[in-house]
């Protein structure tokens, strides 16, 4: 089978997308032009028959239906243009060749308000008899001249006749009034006789007149009288209709007409008026009709394009190909990481990138918007008016309102991707709301809405992938270079999660813990530059923001730091505002700051926004886990806790990006420029003594929570060592007690399971509380 493509030429999106006939095996639309070509066959075996003019029995029309924007419309043209080359059928055991006249393409949208199909049919016709006479006087004899004029007026007399009003013919003789009437129901066959004259005279002997009718669904007043048209006076033999519709919009049409000629629609009494009984359901009757005048097997459907479908598309300008990719969707997220510098995967078994067109129409303007811009503004934009499509209208309302500050904007995503059925709006959900909301926890609840949909909720898919790519353009356009991550993006937990691995078992390693005296250990550093390079791994609480921070340790009162090795993928590559006014050190203490600040300064990469975009972290953290297994296989995870954590940084980004590279070749990250950033290279360059840092943080680990723990038994001993205290105010304070080890997870998640045993028995949880913090005392 011959591979599909969608062809699409710069400069004519905005044109009917028309193929040759020796395009159509490698069309998007075979299976259709394959159909009609069966269709074709069937009405001209039907013609030959000796009921050919029973209509009970014949049908003669195709129809090629759709959404608008389908390319039903192309279809059919490029069908039509097919049908000007000899048609073969195989009749009984041979071969017979078929020719074809087509008349021009009718289109009912521009009908005036008396304007008839049948009528509009007739006068075309004459009209090519006319320009045929003009352009060579001896292209018809004379002969044929008035045999032709003669059906014609005959054909136009019958048709005066029709329209005539009744009472007028009634007002004439009995017998001209009789004879009128009898012209007036021959029209049908007079109609017969102007078309094989037609054909005999006109078109060079051709078999079939073709009527190709364009959105017969837009003339929504007149579809009723058009339908009936075909009905009464073009089902007959020698004619093939074809026309390109939205039956839902002929139903409509349809379902006016039965209501508009029924005096009571609900009234099962009312009498019968005009064929239609009042108790029928309007639906169903022109459901009924239009079955019998276009049977649902000639109905040639134009689905939405399914961009899963494996066609290829190639985008043209002029004769030179420009792209050429194995899919619509391949090219639509290269278009968009090249253009716009956003990443966004291809979409794996179980997800898709709903916001890509699902239309022929669309994913033509789509393409060729991406290709003419480079603004992601623009693209903003674009994705901007297309919110109601996949937000429910309080989403909308709250959407619009929204203040794109960084921590509204995170809080406002979080909340709506954390109510999971889209029937609710922003401010309905259920779950607590958080003081702090940064991109983390964003991250976080979109992997959690892929987790716990079902493939087949496709309208809560829609809507996250909707979020998705809303957030990452946000942040895209939010943040001018990774120079200024420190006034956007410092915060706790910034990736948190981006290189965790949740099938590891809890190790020194995966945790991140608090430590005191962070300035006396800052200050015994005598290499200024290992001092920049720490405070990589270090979180803080970030600058005073009252609009994105509701409560916050206050300006120049930071009490605790806490070592924290996801936290580098927000330290690692921020200018020294970050040193002056976060840690807010002195002047002498800044200006001891060495040369690898300035090297983090002037290092530019622009991928870094990558690490704001939910689809490149949530993609990179799936990826991590493969290169986590390679990384323990080749035994790169041992030795000292520092030599670990460097591996488990350095060579797990570069395997990660590098397998990220070989399964979507449209991200080409820079990976290479990315490893020679100042921080891994400083690291490379001087890890014996980074590494034995590392290991002395991690050594304090033990001690500070030794002394934490004592700190813990003397200040909360009245439960400890009394026996009368109220269950109410031990739960509480058992609370308090346990939010001081957060960070160290082991121990936080234990004294968590203990302190819910509090709720069956007070005294049994806290004694056991009491018994970890003693165990955390004598042994670290």
């Amino acid at each position: 089978m011959e591979e599909q493509v969608l062809k699409i030429k710069l400069g004519h999106e905005y044109k009917a997308h028309i193929e040759s006939q020796s395009e159509f095996k490698g069309s998007i639309f075979k299976e259709i032009y394959d159909s009609a070509n069966r269709h074709l066959c069937d009405i001209i075996k039907q013609s030959n028959k000796k009921e050919e003019n029973n209509t009970e029995h014949y049908n003669n029309i195709v129809a090629f239906t759709g959404e608008r924007g389908t390319g039903k419309s192309s279809a059919m043209i490029s069908f039509v243009n097919s049908l000007k080359a000899p048609f073969e059928v195989d009749i009984v055991d041979e071969k017979r060749t078929y020719k074809f006249n087509i008349l021009q393409m009718i289109d009912p949208s521009l009908f005036r308000d008396k304007d008839r199909l049948f009528e509009i049919i007739i006068t075309k016709m004459f009209s090519n008899f006319q320009e045929s006479i003009k352009n060579d006087e001896n292209v018809v004899s004379q002969e044929n001249k008035r045999k032709l004029i003669d059906i014609f007026q005959k054909v136009y007399k019958d048709l005066k006749i029709l329209n005539q009003d009744k009472n007028e013919i009634y007002g004439k003789d009995v017998i001209e009034a009789l004879s009128d009437l009898a012209y007036g129901t021959n029209l049908k066959d007079k109609f017969r006789q102007l078309v094989d004259t037609y054909l005999e005279v006109l078109g060079d002997s051709a078999d079939f007149l073709v009527i190709p009718i364009d959105d017969f669904d837009l003339n929504q007043e007149g579809a009723y009288n058009m339908l009936e048209d075909i009905r009464q006076f073009l089902v007959q033999s020698k004619i093939i209709i074809l026309i390109a519709c939205k039956i839902e919009q002929l139903k409509d049409a349809l379902r006016h007409e039965i209501v508009s000629k029924t005096v009571d629609l609900y009234n099962p009494d009312v009498f019968k008026h005009e064929g239609v009984y009042a108790e029928d359901k309007p639906n169903e009757k022109a459901e009924r009709y239009l079955e019998k005048l276009i049977p649902l097997d000639r109905r040639l459907h134009t689905d939405k394009i399914s961009v899963e479908r494996s066609y290829r598309v190639q985008v043209f300008d002029d004769e030179k190909v420009l792209f050429d990719k194995p899919s619509v969707e391949e090219l639509v997220v290269t278009l968009i990481r090249q253009n716009f510098n956003l990443f966004i995967p291809l979409g794996g078994s179980g997800s898709r990138n709903y916001f890509i067109g699902n239309t022929l129409r669309q994913m033509i303007h789509q393409i060729v918007l991406f290709y003419n811009t480079k603004d992601v503004n623009h693209f903003m934009n674009y994705i901007n008016k297309q919110k109601k499509d996949f937000l429910n209208r309080k989403d909308v309302e709250i959407y619009d309102e929204l203040n794109y500050e960084l921590g509204n904007r995170s809080r406002f995503y979080f909340e709506l991707l954390q109510n999971k059925n889209n029937n609710q709006g922003a401010d309905e959900g259920k779950e607590k709301k958080k003081t702090f909301v940064c991109f983390s926890d964003v991250l976080e609840s979109y992997l959690e809405v892929l987790r716990n949909t079902r493939v087949t909720d496709f309208s809560i898919q829609k809507r996250a992938s909707y979020l998705a790519v809303n957030y990452s353009l946000s942040n895209l356009i939010n943040t001018i270079s990774h120079k200024d991550y420190d006034s956007h993006f410092i915060h706790n937990y910034f990736h948190k999660g981006l290189i965790e691995n949740e099938t590891q078992s809890e190790e020194a390693l995966l945790e991140s813990f608090q430590f005191s005296g962070f300035k006396d250990f800052m200050s015994r550093l005598e290499n200024s530059d290992d001092f920049e390079f720490i405070l990589c791994f270090i979180s803080i609480l970030g600058r005073e923001n009252n609009l994105s921070r509701e409560i916050f340790t206050k300006r120049l009162s930071f009490g605790e730091k806490r070592f924290d090795k996801i936290q580098f993928n927000a330290n690692n590559f921020i200018s020294t505002l970050f040193r002056n006014e976060i840690l807010f050190l002195d002047d002498k203490d800044y200006k001891n700051i060495g040369s690898l600040a300035n090297k983090i300064n002037t290092w530019e990469f622009e991928d870094m926004s990558c690490f704001s975009n939910l689809f490149f972290a949530s993609t990179f953290r799936s990826h991590y886990s493969s290169a986590f297994e390679k990384m323990t296989k080749n035994k790169l995870l041992t030795g000292s806790l520092g030599n670990q954590l460097q591996n488990r940084i350095i060579e797990g980004y570069r395997l990660t990006l590098d397998d990220m590279n070989k399964t979507y070749p449209h991200l080409k990250f820079d990976n290479k420029r990315f490893m020679q950033n100042p921080i891994f290279l400083y690291w490379e360059e001087n890890s014996e003594r980074i590494n034995n840092l590392i290991n002395q943080l991690y050594e304090r680990k033990s001690a500070n929570v030794s002394e934490l723990a004592g700190k813990m038994l003397k200040q909360y001993k009245t439960y400890f060592e009394e026996q009368n205290y109220s269950g109410r105010g031990a739960k509480q304070s058992m609370n308090n007690l346990i939010k001081k080890f957060q960070g160290i997870n082991e121990i936080h998640k234990e004294l968590k399971t203990y302190r819910g045993e509090m709720n069956n028995d007070v005294d049994k949880g806290i004694r056991k509380i009491e018994r970890k913090l003693k165990d955390l005392v004598d042994n670290g």
